[in-house]
């Protein structure tokens, strides 16, 4: 029988990069689609995303962010996990980081596999939520992450 997943919280203030870098690893290597927010307002958008758009497989706009109906829509990328995304989620070296380059970073990347979130953040806050069975997340404690349970396995962003 397989194990129920959940999402599980990963405070990474100040952490110094390696806990972002190894979820970064787990979700590039067991994902396909990668999400990104960004502002309703195209001429906001991240010049870091110009060269992604081409690629660009889903837009939408909905009130879900991070579990929760929001008061305002906020706008939805997503893309194939092509070389090149790879890349761009390499730059930053700490979650914490993409609060404050320049040009800006696109917000709360996502990741997805066959349509199902694997790991999502929230940029501001410093916070990853993996996908996890309780047995998986007990592996990753024993390596030095505290993966509070916080959510069962409701999306983060949902089209409306």
């Amino acid at each position: 029988m397989e194990q129920k997943r959940k999402y599980y919280l990963e405070d990474l203030t100040n952490e110094g990069g390696m806990r972002w870098f190894r979820l970064l690893d787990y979700a590039i290597s067991h994902s396909d689609t990668v999400e990104f927010t960004v502002p309703m307002d195209e001429s906001k958008w991240s010049p870091r995303l110009k060269p992604l758009l081409p690629f660009l497989t889903e837009r939408f706009a909905s009130h879900w962010r991070w579990q929760a109906k929001q008061r305002r829509m906020q706008t939805f990328l997503r893309f194939p996990l092509l070389s090149m995304v790879e890349e761009l989620l390499r730059t930053p070296q700490t979650l914490q980081d993409t609060r404050f380059m320049q040009p800006p970073f696109p917000e709360d990347p996502a990741f997805y596999a066959n349509g199902q979130c694997i790991l999502w953040t929230i940029s501001h806050e410093v916070w990853a939520f993996p996908l996890l069975t309780e047995e998986e997340a007990e592996a990753w404690r024993v390596q030095g992450f505290t993966l509070d349970v916080t959510y069962e396995a409701d999306p983060p962003t949902r089209c409306e």
